[in-house]
């Protein structure tokens, strides 16, 4: 994450050398409990039905820890210009131009940060109250919330999230969402945390009633296990893997009552409508993407350039059925690609961007197309590039290979016992075994 370092130390030591107004007395927080959860998606999709684990993936660490503040800091770079996006949770008008709810935010890392921890650390009970330490896991595909708020987190009260989810090169996504008197902001840091950034320091005015107030400041250090993981931190990864079970369970059960929710026609038409509007393209697509849980459409819409958002938003037919939203967006984002791959006009970036969504398929635009043209909506999609990915395992291409056998393996598809580098004789007979395994026992005719 490079966030901007500051001058001095006289700055970051302002807080505990007295510069922050306070009453006298120790500091009293209100009452506060903090949890540590998990499910699979990111802090954008939110849970998402059918989440799977890769059991072999890396396990990154959290360790933080919370503290109550007499006041607010001063000296340090908003976190909101730190932001690539700031949510809210309101599917007719999702973006916000400024930040609300998380205005007083502010973030710090590295020796900056080490020396504010170590004088808050130093500092009397005038000047800061500790409210514990967290320690959670990190993996892959899913998202870790650490959540700050009254005793029982009860729904509809003020509360502060953190959001991490692991990504490219040993980094962390973060968000931030605050939640207050019936209105919910979420700001999507825009650089990745990385271990080398550690400590990261992030304060956050108190949205909670107190006679006191005053702020609260987290501190984030990301680590990783390696091979040496330790019975604790295989213990809370077991906790983590059970609840993202339980969370895509629970998604699974609400995808009609949440496609009635956020899917009605109305909410789609004024989406659509303010792709047309000034700064509104990126987050108009992000919301729609979203709505429709079109994955390679939200990458797009969070990563590519205006121009090709443009050329996207061109294709978006504006009397789409709102049933119909995620295909039309997900068929339409990979025939612009096919055009793309055609004429050779894909950046390197977005080659991954294929790769990790359609395998070995979205190496070639013809590939894509028949794909598309086999396809009828999300589902048809997802077993069509299986299909071909698994077709393609039979090929002569080392490369293919295993690109197409790393995409079946994280969508749980791939043959057992395959190995795209093994021998061709032990290649064929993996895939036959599969095949008729797929095909299950005969009939009594001899027929499958």
């Amino acid at each position: 994450m490079q966030l901007h370092q500051l001058a001095t130390w006289t700055a970051a030591a302002a807080l505990c050398a007295g510069c922050v107004t306070h009453p006298p007395g120790p500091v009293v927080p209100p009452p506060l409990e903090q949890q540590v959860r998990y499910y699979g998606g990111s802090p954008l999709s939110g849970p998402r039905a059918g989440a799977s684990l890769d059991p072999s993936a890396e396990m990154l660490t959290l360790r933080g820890a919370a503290w109550y503040l007499a006041g607010a800091p001063a000296g340090f770079e908003p976190l909101v210009s730190e932001t690539r996006l700031i949510l809210r949770d309101d599917v007719a008008s999702p973006l916000r131009a400024s930040s609300e709810l998380t205005a007083g935010a502010r973030v710090t890392q590295g020796a900056v940060a080490a020396r504010w921890l170590k004088a808050l650390a130093a500092a009397d009970d005038t000047v800061r109250s500790p409210l514990g330490d967290v320690s959670a896991v990190l993996l892959a595909g899913t998202t870790t919330e650490w959540l700050l708020g009254p005793p029982g987190l009860p729904a509809g009260e003020p509360r502060i999230t953190l959001l991490l989810t692991p990504a490219a090169g040993g980094t962390v996504e973060a968000a931030l969402q605050v939640a207050s008197g019936g209105d919910t902001e979420v700001l999507l840091a825009h650089d990745n945390i990385a271990p080398a950034d550690n400590p990261v320091l992030l304060w956050v005015n108190s949205p909670f009633a107190s006679a006191q107030p005053g702020s609260l400041v987290a501190t984030i250090e990301i680590g990783t296990t390696g091979t040496g993981a330790t019975a604790d931190w295989q213990k809370e990864r077991s906790r983590a893997e059970r609840m993202v079970r339980a969370a895509s369970k629970r998604a699974l059960d609400m995808k009609g009552q949440v496609d009635a929710k956020t899917l009605a026609d109305a909410e789609i038409r004024r989406a659509i409508a303010g792709l047309t509007e000034p700064g509104q393209l990126r987050p108009c697509l992000v919301f729609l993407a979203h709505a429709g849980d079109a994955q390679l459409a939200l990458d797009v819409a969070m990563i590519a350039d205006e121009a090709v958002l443009e050329r996207f938003a061109a294709l978006i037919d504006p009397k789409v059925p709102a049933g119909d939203l995620g295909w039309h967006l997900e068929s339409q984002v990979y025939r612009l690609y096919a055009r793309a791959l055609a004429d050779r006009e894909v950046h390197d970036a977005f080659d991954a961007v294929l790769l990790w969504h359609a395998g070995e398929v979205g190496r070639t635009s013809g590939a894509i197309e028949d794909v598309i043209r086999a396809s009828t909506d999300l589902e048809s999609l997802r077993r069509n590039l299986v299909a071909e990915n698994t077709f393609a395992l039979g090929g002569g291409n080392p490369g293919a290979r295993v690109r197409a056998y790393d995409w079946l393996l994280r969508h749980d598809a791939a043959p057992e016992g395959f190995d795209p580098l093994g021998s061709a004789r032990e290649r064929r007979q993996a895939l036959a075994a599969a095949g008729a395994a797929a095909a299950g026992p005969p009939n009594p005719d001899g027929r499958r």
